[in-house]
Protein backbone atom coordinates (compact mmCIF):
# COMPACT_ATOMS: atom_id res chain seq x y z
CA UNK A 1 0.00 0.00 0.00
CA UNK A 2 1.31 3.51 -0.70
CA UNK A 3 2.78 5.50 2.16
CA UNK A 4 0.12 7.11 4.34
CA UNK A 5 0.58 10.23 6.44
CA UNK A 6 -0.49 10.21 10.09
CA UNK A 7 -2.27 13.52 9.49
CA UNK A 8 -4.48 12.03 6.75
CA UNK A 9 -5.82 9.20 8.89
CA UNK A 10 -9.27 9.74 10.43
CA UNK A 11 -9.61 10.62 14.11
CA UNK A 12 -11.20 7.23 14.79
CA UNK A 13 -8.05 5.43 13.56
CA UNK A 14 -6.93 2.79 16.07
CA UNK A 15 -3.61 3.62 17.69
CA UNK A 16 -0.87 1.98 19.71
CA UNK A 17 1.30 4.30 21.79
CA UNK A 18 4.83 3.35 22.78
CA UNK A 19 6.65 5.56 25.28
CA UNK A 20 10.43 5.76 25.02
CA UNK A 21 12.33 5.63 28.30
CA UNK A 22 14.26 8.73 27.27
CA UNK A 23 13.99 11.55 24.76
CA UNK A 24 14.99 10.48 21.27
CA UNK A 25 17.58 12.44 19.33
CA UNK A 26 16.60 14.02 16.01
CA UNK A 27 18.44 11.22 14.19
CA UNK A 28 16.57 8.60 16.26
CA UNK A 29 13.22 10.25 15.53
CA UNK A 30 14.03 10.15 11.81
CA UNK A 31 15.13 6.51 12.03
CA UNK A 32 12.01 5.58 14.00
CA UNK A 33 9.68 7.23 11.54
CA UNK A 34 11.50 5.80 8.52
CA UNK A 35 11.72 2.22 9.80
CA UNK A 36 8.18 2.04 11.11
CA UNK A 37 6.74 3.82 8.06
CA UNK A 38 8.44 1.19 5.92
CA UNK A 39 6.79 -1.45 8.11
CA UNK A 40 3.32 0.16 7.94
CA UNK A 41 3.58 0.54 4.15
CA UNK A 42 3.88 -3.26 3.86
CA UNK A 43 1.66 -4.16 6.83
CA UNK A 44 -1.08 -6.68 6.06
CA UNK A 45 -3.75 -8.63 7.87
CA UNK A 46 -4.57 -12.02 6.33
CA UNK A 47 -3.21 -10.80 3.00
CA UNK A 48 -5.12 -7.52 3.00
CA UNK A 49 -3.06 -4.33 2.97
CA UNK A 50 -3.60 -2.08 5.98
CA UNK A 51 -3.74 1.72 5.72
CA UNK A 52 -1.48 2.82 8.55
CA UNK A 53 1.06 5.45 9.53
CA UNK A 54 3.47 6.33 12.29
CA UNK A 55 4.40 9.55 14.04
CA UNK A 56 6.67 10.53 16.92
CA UNK A 57 5.38 13.08 19.41
CA UNK A 58 7.46 15.12 21.85
CA UNK A 59 10.53 13.00 20.94
CA UNK A 60 9.21 10.38 23.39
CA UNK A 61 6.01 8.82 22.05
CA UNK A 62 5.87 6.55 19.02
CA UNK A 63 2.33 6.21 17.72
CA UNK A 64 1.27 3.68 15.12
CA UNK A 65 -2.17 4.46 13.69
CA UNK A 66 -4.43 2.19 11.64
CA UNK A 67 -7.45 3.22 9.59
CA UNK A 68 -9.98 0.54 10.54
CA UNK A 69 -12.64 1.65 8.05
CA UNK A 70 -11.26 -0.46 5.21
CA UNK A 71 -9.80 -3.31 7.25
CA UNK A 72 -8.71 -4.11 10.78
CA UNK A 73 -5.65 -5.71 12.24
CA UNK A 74 -5.74 -9.32 13.35
CA UNK A 75 -3.89 -10.70 16.33
CA UNK A 76 -1.11 -11.90 14.04
CA UNK A 77 -0.72 -8.53 12.35
CA UNK A 78 -0.67 -6.74 15.71
CA UNK A 79 2.06 -9.16 16.81
CA UNK A 80 4.02 -8.22 13.66
CA UNK A 81 3.80 -4.54 14.56
CA UNK A 82 5.05 -5.28 18.07
CA UNK A 83 7.99 -7.21 16.64
CA UNK A 84 8.82 -4.21 14.41
CA UNK A 85 8.80 -1.97 17.50
CA UNK A 86 10.96 -4.45 19.42
CA UNK A 87 13.49 -4.55 16.58
CA UNK A 88 13.61 -0.77 16.67
CA UNK A 89 14.16 -0.89 20.44
CA UNK A 90 17.22 -3.07 19.93
CA UNK A 91 18.60 -0.90 17.17
CA UNK A 92 18.19 2.33 19.14
CA UNK A 93 19.01 0.82 22.54
CA UNK A 94 15.87 2.38 23.97
CA UNK A 95 12.88 0.84 25.71
CA UNK A 96 9.54 1.44 24.00
CA UNK A 97 7.47 -1.39 25.45
CA UNK A 98 8.08 -0.99 29.18
CA UNK A 99 4.73 -0.05 30.77
CA UNK A 100 6.17 0.39 34.27
CA UNK A 101 6.82 4.12 33.92
CA UNK A 102 4.88 7.21 32.87
CA UNK A 103 5.88 10.58 31.56
CA UNK A 104 4.70 13.78 33.21
CA UNK A 105 5.30 17.34 32.11
CA UNK A 106 5.02 20.39 34.30
CA UNK A 107 6.86 23.47 35.47
CA UNK A 108 10.09 21.44 35.76
CA UNK A 109 9.80 20.10 32.20
CA UNK A 110 9.66 16.42 31.30
CA UNK A 111 10.02 13.81 34.04
CA UNK A 112 9.83 10.01 33.92
CA UNK A 113 8.11 8.51 36.97
CA UNK A 114 7.53 4.90 37.92
CA UNK A 115 3.88 3.91 37.78
CA UNK A 116 4.12 3.21 41.53
CA UNK A 117 5.35 6.72 42.30
CA UNK A 118 2.66 8.27 40.11
CA UNK A 119 -0.04 6.24 41.89
CA UNK A 120 1.40 7.14 45.29
CA UNK A 121 1.55 10.89 44.48
CA UNK A 122 -2.05 10.78 43.29
CA UNK A 123 -3.40 8.66 46.17
CA UNK A 124 -1.62 10.82 48.77
CA UNK A 125 -2.80 14.06 47.13
CA UNK A 126 0.81 15.09 46.50
CA UNK A 127 0.53 15.55 42.75
CA UNK A 128 2.50 18.69 41.80
CA UNK A 129 0.39 21.64 40.62
CA UNK A 130 0.24 22.21 36.87
CA UNK A 131 1.76 18.81 36.16
CA UNK A 132 0.19 16.76 33.41
CA UNK A 133 0.31 13.03 32.86
CA UNK A 134 0.83 11.80 29.32
CA UNK A 135 -1.96 9.30 28.84
CA UNK A 136 -0.61 6.49 26.67
CA UNK A 137 -3.86 4.52 27.06
CA UNK A 138 -5.60 6.44 24.26
CA UNK A 139 -7.00 4.02 21.69
CA UNK A 140 -7.86 6.40 18.83
CA UNK A 141 -5.97 9.12 17.03
CA UNK A 142 -8.58 11.70 18.04
CA UNK A 143 -8.37 10.78 21.72
CA UNK A 144 -4.57 11.01 21.58
CA UNK A 145 -4.57 14.39 19.85
CA UNK A 146 -7.28 15.82 22.12
CA UNK A 147 -6.03 14.65 25.48
CA UNK A 148 -2.58 13.16 25.46
CA UNK A 149 -1.56 15.56 28.24
CA UNK A 150 -4.16 15.34 30.98
CA UNK A 151 -4.51 16.24 34.60
CA UNK A 152 -4.48 13.10 36.74
CA UNK A 153 -8.14 13.48 37.66
CA UNK A 154 -8.98 13.06 33.96
CA UNK A 155 -6.78 10.00 33.47
CA UNK A 156 -6.58 6.35 34.42
CA UNK A 157 -5.09 7.47 37.76
CA UNK A 158 -8.53 8.73 38.82
CA UNK A 159 -9.69 5.11 38.87
CA UNK A 160 -6.90 4.10 41.26
CA UNK A 161 -8.44 5.69 44.34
Amino acid sequence: MPTTSFDTLPNDARIWVYAADRALTDAEVDRTENELQAFTTDWTSHGTALRAAVSVFDRRFVVIALDTIESSASGCSIDKSLRAVQQLEQGLQVSLTNRLFVWVVGPNGWEKWSVGNAKKAWENKQWPAETYLVDTTASTKGAWLDSRRVLPENSWLAKVR
